[in-house]
C-alpha cells in the first residue's frame, strides 16, 4: 500500500491489460547487479542510463524505444527509479508510461 502510493504504482489488473497490447515494452532501469541476481524471463529494454540525473542519452534511448506511442512498463527493484524515470520519460514525449514498481510485482506477467 505504501510503496504503491509513494512511487505511482499502477494496479496489477491496468497492467496485465496494457501488457497484453501488441506495443507494450518492459523497460527495466535496475542495474547490471541488480539484473544478474534477479533476471526477468520476460523480453525487456535494459534502460538504467535514463536515470543519469538529467543527462539521458536521448539517442540510445529514440533506438531503444522508437515508438512514443508505445505503451511502456517501466520496473526496477522497489518502485523509486520506475517512478522517477517515467516522470522522465514522459517529459521526453512518451505518452503512455506505468510504473510497474518492481520486479517481484511483475511477476504475473510469467
Amino acid at each position: 500500500g505504501l510503496r504503491k502510493a509513494q512511487f505511482g504504482i499502477e494496479d496489477k489488473e491496468v497492467l496485465k491489460e496494457i501488457s497484453s497490447k501488441d506495443n507494450a515494452v518492459l523497460v527495466d532501469v535496475r542495474n547490471e547487479d541488480e539484473i544478474e541476481a534477479k533476471c526477468c524471463s520476460k523480453d525487456f529494454v535494459p534502460a538504467k542510463y535514463l536515470l543519469s540525473d538529467g543527462d539521458c542519452d536521448e539517442d540510445k534511448l529514440c533506438r531503444d524505444l522508437p515508438d512514443k506511442d508505445a505503451n511502456l512498463i517501466v520496473f526496477c527493484a522497489k518502485g523509486g527509479r520506475a517512478s522517477k524515470a517515467c516522470i522522465d520519460l514522459r517529459k521526453l514525449g512518451y505518452r503512455d508510461v506505468y510504473n510497474a514498481g518492481d520486479i517481484a510485482d511483475i511477476d504475473f506477467l510469467d
